[in-house]
């Protein structure tokens, strides 16, 4: 098991997932057919990233880039910032490479990162897949789009599971 230096980095982040992923298959039994791999913001390039090498049950992804360098250029416009940025978190690819069904959340009103980035990692993922537009805010539309949120990420899992066995 690789393990975490501590040291903030893409590669960082990845080692830290795939040591949880690890621990539910070695420590508690788990397949990785049995795993949904959620990750919202920076954890959803975290998520990708993962489940861009592993074959999990479903993978959703909330109001996330696709990709630093997009995110930074979108920012700054102005600045060459695709040749300053030390990580690259390249989502949009790595969703491409995702075998498991997909759930990409995004809001409209999100702040942050643009609704844009929510629509160009659907659009790259592979069928089955799911678009649930959230409302509210970065960093409130989980909570804001309350139970319906939960309703349809419950559903997208049960029909994962029903999709796997048959």
């Amino acid at each position: 098991m690789e393990r975490s230096s501590g040291i903030r980095s893409a590669r960082g982040t990845l080692a830290d997932a795939r040591a949880a992923r690890d621990y539910l298959i070695t420590e508690q039994n788990q397949n990785d057919s049995d795993i949904v791999i959620y990750g919202r913001s920076l954890g959803g390039a975290v998520a990708i990233a993962l489940a861009s090498r592993t074959n999990p049950l479903a993978v959703v992804v909330e109001s996330t880039f696709t990709s630093l360098a997009s995110m930074a250029s979108d920012i700054y416009p102005f600045l060459p910032t695709r040749l300053l940025l030390r990580h690259r978190y390249p989502s949009v690819q790595s969703t491409a490479e995702i075998s498991s069904p997909v759930l990409v959340a995004h809001s409209d009103n999100d702040e942050l990162i643009p609704p844009s980035h929510g629509q160009r990692l659907f659009q790259s993922a592979a069928a089955p897949k799911q678009f649930y537009r959230l409302n509210g805010s970065h960093n409130e539309a989980f909570i804001a789009s309350g139970q319906p949120y939960d309703d349809a990420i419950a559903h997208f899992i049960d029909t994962a599971r029903e999709t796997q066995r048959n």
